[in-house]
């Protein structure tokens, strides 16, 4: 598969793919309890990701410590043991974001309160305020999910039971979105969040440096970008699907091997070149 000037779009993948990994390594360390907790406050502008889906600014209504579950099971004893699930820190606590959510998604038409596993089946709502296609839902998530914290707060209505009140809402994140026209103001993770730690100042500078390299490569300011990085997705896809094709192709050459020496064992056995422990009697010598 022939990639056009791929050597130069080959650089600029690899290092979007770091520079995707030094963000997630960055975001693990705001969204630990101890950093973003104090900032997880009612009226707190969010933004979520989770499955790759971006949504759009939410808002914090509450966060409640995430109760851990027993989990049982059966040991070689014949007696039952509990353990608790273990969570990392970002997963030990559910925050309540108010979420402008896709009004199709089918936990709606149930009826039933969304939950914490629910957000996989639901999409992020369409722009603008449209109460038909759009519906703003109070949905529990971890702080792992948390994509970008705001530095702006609003002031939360006293009641949101009804879609109605629920929707002012959505209008108020509106107006609030279009008083920044150059995008909300993100906390800054060392001067507001405090985070001194040497190593997370050095994974921000590791973050600059990548992407001072990504805008110097020729192909940064080329309209033809989205199209060529597209088809150098492609055959990264492909690669891997290679890959993962020829370790399963080995995996079952391996068990079929092994299947075949099962097999010849069994007729030295039967034979009486081997005794029933696999070792070469006298009439196999």
């Amino acid at each position: 598969m022939s990639i056009e000037q791929e050597s130069l779009i080959a650089e600029y993948y690899d290092l979007k793919e770091k520079i995707a990994v030094y963000e997630q390594d960055m975001k693990d360390v705001m969204n630990h309890p101890n950093y973003c907790l104090p900032f997880i406050q009612p009226g707190r502008l969010v933004k979520i990701k989770h499955n790759g889906r971006t949504f759009d600014w939410g808002v914090v209504i509450n966060y409640n410590k995430r109760i851990k579950p027993f989990v049982f099971f059966l040991s070689q004893s014949p007696n039952f043991q509990d353990q608790e699930a273990e969570f990392t820190p970002q997963e030990s606590f559910i925050v309540d974001v108010a979420m402008w959510l896709d009004a199709s998604a089918p936990i709606f038409k149930s009826g039933s309160r969304i939950k914490h596993n629910d957000l996989d089946g639901i999409k992020p709502g369409p722009s603008g305020i449209n109460a038909k296609d759009g519906r703003m839902e109070v949905t529990p998530v971890t702080l792992s999910l948390v994509d970008s914290l705001s530095s702006v707060r609003i002031q939360l209505p006293k009641d949101l039971k009804t879609i109605e009140q629920r929707l002012d809402l959505r209008k108020t994140i509106e107006e609030v979105k279009r008083r920044f026209p150059d995008g909300l103001p993100p906390l800054d993770p060392v001067k507001n969040m405090g985070i001194k730690d040497e190593s997370f100042k050095n994974l921000i500078k590791k973050i600059e440096v990548m992407e001072s390299r990504l805008t110097a490569n020729p192909l940064f300011h080329s309209p033809d970008l989205e199209r060529i990085y597209a088809q150098y997705q492609q055959k990264v896809d492909l690669i891997g699907k290679i890959k993962t094709t020829k370790r399963a192709i080995q995996a079952a050459n391996a068990v079929m091997q092994l299947d075949e020496l099962k097999n010849r064992k069994r007729v030295l056995r039967r034979l009486g070149f081997t005794s029933p422990s696999d070792v070469i009697e006298m009439k196999g010598r």
